[in-house]
């Protein structure tokens, strides 16, 4: 394989826990809206305007929030930890004097490089400095504090930089352009946006299973699932028709279904989210070749045809797999006739030619990535094990077995909602959900989730410690539940 390499990500000690903020999907990293869900903002002061956005300040954006109340509250653009918070009590220090009460989170971009935001003239602030917080997390309200030139109206001053020290700074050198936010650039004065930024809370525990059944509405595959950010899930499977279909979470409700015309699937399919509001899908055709379909926010492109000698076999226990460390970084997995593991790449310019894994397997492999450069695969081998794999960013690791105890009767799924952490699923022999986490150190121990699959499980993550997994059950409908 051939090394793609980035800056390996940086993590941020959240007590024995290594957090990667923002861990979406693919360790990617997204800017949303500084502001709460559902509310609306006007962007009132754009870059380079003086006399304030100027001299080491010319990409700065002012956003007044619901009319310029001062009880608009300023959520987090992305999680992170405080490395300062000025609630008015540091005096006439001049970054109080010109930001008012203000805070500063450093987070960490999609590249694994660290980035700072910062949120100020805020009438009050809600979060203090050490901190850990999460994306959408609320850390004050908006206000007037502080220097508000050219005039004195209620707005949110917000800057993102390399460094902390660049917020002091004389030149724009080490600014940066807070873009794309929630999937939007070129922002301009008099602009009004409605926020995405869905608090990520923690998960924990498990929900009971809830039936997304809808009428006249067969699943005959497992299901594939991903998100790109807390309060979005993407769920499809193939119906009744052969085709493909699709249901999303949009943070309240659930879609109805929507169908995709175009190939015969004859697997299960894979999906990946390889950027903000970016899907790729992918599933084995009727000549046992590997096909591809992607969402690219704004409509759906057709079916291209990747090649391939996939084996064939029982939809609702296998399929291809997919994971994505990085924007215009996919990686897709499959069983191939021989029964060994192949994949191949997106570079961001083309695909790769088939590369074999080895390993025999008895089951479609599942995978997923927890950081930049970084991508882990799991299997079902011949002993029905589970078996694992991983990419570092320069070479494959050997086949390890992590447990021969449990025997799988389906392909392993498996999602990562922080740096160094995997939760793979899998059915067992009475075809109920087991979980197996990877914890940093060491494989824990199955845990019985219980339920009755009629087909393999697929696994997503929204954010921190926040697992979803979605079934085909006993009726043919589909069934989920989470952390």
């Amino acid at each position: 394989m051939i090394a793609r390499t980035l800056p390996v990500a940086l993590v941020l000690a959240f007590g024995s826990i290594l957090l990667q903020v923002d861990r979406v999907s693919a360790s990617h990293y997204f800017l949303r809206f500084p502001w709460a869900y559902g509310a609306s903002a006007t962007i009132i002061q754009g870059y380079h305007s003086p006399p304030t956005h100027v001299n080491g300040n010319d990409w700065a954006l002012d956003f007044q929030i619901s009319g310029g109340s001062t009880q608009a509250a300023i959520a987090a653009t992305a999680g992170g930890t405080v490395v300062f918070a000025d609630n008015g009590n540091y005096g006439c220090t001049p970054e109080s004097l010109t930001n008012g009460k203000f805070v500063d989170v450093q987070s960490t971009d999609r590249t694994g490089a660290v980035r700072y935001a910062r949120y100020a003239h805020l009438s009050s602030v809600s979060v203090s400095s050490g901190q850990t917080i999460l994306s959408g997390q609320q850390i004050g309200t908006q206000g007037n504090t502080g220097d508000v030139r050219p005039c004195t109206a209620v707005h949110l001053h917000f800057r993102w930089a390399e460094t902390q020290g660049c917020f002091s700074g004389s030149t724009d050198g080490c600014q940066k352009i807070p873009e794309p936010m929630s999937g939007q650039t070129g922002f301009v004065v008099g602009q009004t946006w409605t926020s995405d930024n869905i608090a990520c809370t923690a998960g924990g525990p498990w929900s009971n299973w809830e039936s997304l059944s809808l009428p006249g509405v067969t699943v005959t595959s497992a299901p594939a699932a991903t998100s790109w950010g807390c309060g979005r899930l993407d769920v499809f499977w193939r119906g009744s028709d052969n085709l493909l279909y699709h249901r999303w979470w949009n943070g309240s409700s659930w879609s109805c279904c929507e169908q995709h015309t175009g190939l015969t699937l004859t697997s299960a399919p894979a999906v990946v989210a390889e950027d903000y509001n970016r899907l790729h899908v992918f599933a084995r055709g009727s000549d046992g070749g590997l096909w591809q379909k992607w969402w690219d926010g704004f409509g759906w492109n057709g079916w291209q045809y990747l090649g391939g000698s996939l084996r064939s076999e029982d939809p609702l226990y296998g399929g291809p797999s997919a994971a994505s460390w990085g924007e215009n970084y996919i990686d897709v997995y499959v069983r191939w006739v021989d029964d060994t593991v192949r994949h191949k790449w997106w570079n961001g310019v083309n695909w790769s030619s088939w590369q074999s894994l080895d390993g025999t397997v008895v089951s479609g492999p599942g995978a997923t990535s927890w950081g930049v450069n970084r991508v882990d695969v799991l299997i079902r081998g011949t002993n029905n094990g589970l078996w694992h794999k991983w990419w570092n960013g320069v070479a494959w690791s050997a086949w390890e077995s992590t447990d021969p105890t449990l025997a799988l009767t389906s392909q392993p799924a498996v999602a990562s909602w922080v740096w160094n952490r995997l939760d793979v699923f899998g059915r067992d022999t009475n075809s109920a959900l087991r979980q197996k986490p990877w914890n940093g150190s060491y494989w824990e121990q199955w845990y019985n989730l219980n339920g009755t699959l009629a087909s393999g499980p697929a696994a997503a993550s929204q954010g921190y410690n926040r697992l979803d997994v979605f079934m085909r059950g006993t009726d043919g409908a589909l069934w989920h539940i989470w952390w």
